[in-house]
């Protein structure tokens, strides 16, 4: 089993990968003569290498004995590890699996309480994509158990884990517009760009990682229309990374508190962010 989970080790390359990409579109901006908010930037570094000690180096390791045990002795079918089709299924299965959670992320305030953090950047960058939630740990290891319980063998989560997450950061840039006919089958940087605007007409859509047909199919796709404004509707006035990180929670927290039952705290958990409780909740 060792030799199996030393080979899920993504951790390394991801680290080079990302540091050049951020590197070449900060250089590629100032030729383009765009100036960088250095403290949004060095903020988003600092939650991004927070969650990298958090999920990479603790959580996936912990999950991954745990996925090779499933995968050994539950799975209900076997996909081979060296056919392609096994690969582009498990890429179009976890991208339909990552709608629904991301989308659950927006519309359920528990969810969005570990997810704003991402959204919180005023800027846009790739340097916005490490900017992750790092209380996603708590259940996205867990759904992740679709795959080895449907037959993917788990040394195939962490190259396509890395491919996720490099075209995630290539979909954080404002240098590259409109793509074309790609437009209508992918997750462009146009269509992630409306994902993180703050107006009043692009919150709440384009869910999809790789693939933007599960928005154009469930009604939750817009199309780029104007530059968006970055950042939350009501954004976090610090450059501290840990206020950053734990906001969310400690705003959940304030209005649970407020809830008069336990009727009234569940809906404030459950309901979408812009829910107000009633006086009788």
């Amino acid at each position: 089993m060792l030799p199996r989970l030393l080979a899920l080790g993504e951790g390394p390359y991801l680290i080079v990968a990302v540091v050049l990409l951020i590197a070449l579109e900060a250089l590629a901006s100032r030729m383009l003569g765009r100036g960088a908010d250095i403290r949004e930037e060095a903020t988003s570094y600092g939650v991004g290498l927070g969650y990298f000690v958090i999920a990479v180096l603790g959580t996936k390791l912990l999950f991954l004995g745990a996925y090779v045990y499933v995968h050994e002795h539950y799975r209900l079918m076997t996909w081979s590890v060296a056919s392609p089709l096994s690969w582009l299924l498990l890429l179009l299965i976890g991208d339909f699996v990552y709608y629904w959670v991301h989308r659950m992320e927006h519309e359920v305030r528990f969810f969005w309480a570990t997810h704003e953090n991402h959204h919180s950047s005023r800027t846009y960058t790739f340097g916005t994509a490490v900017r992750m939630p790092w209380g996603e740990v708590l259940y996205h290891p867990i759904i992740g158990f679709w795959a080895p319980l449907f037959g993917f063998d788990p040394i195939m989560l962490a190259p396509l884990g890395a491919f996720n997450l490099v075209c995630g950061l290539l979909q954080h840039t404002e240098l590259v517009g409109k793509l074309g006919p790609l437009e209508w089958v992918f997750g462009t940087p146009s269509h992630h760009r409306v994902h993180h605007g703050s107006d009043a007409k692009y919150l709440d859509c384009n869910y999809g990682a790789r693939l933007i047909i599960w928005d154009r199919l469930f009604g939750t796709f817009r199309e780029e229309d104007g530059r968006p404004r970055y950042g939350l509707t009501k954004d976090v006035d610090s450059y501290n990374p840990l206020r950053i990180v734990w906001h969310g929670y400690g705003a959940l927290w304030a209005d649970v508190r407020k809830a008069r039952s336990l009727r009234g705290a569940m809906r404030v958990l459950l309901k979408p962010p812009s829910y107000a409780p009633h006086e009788e909740d």
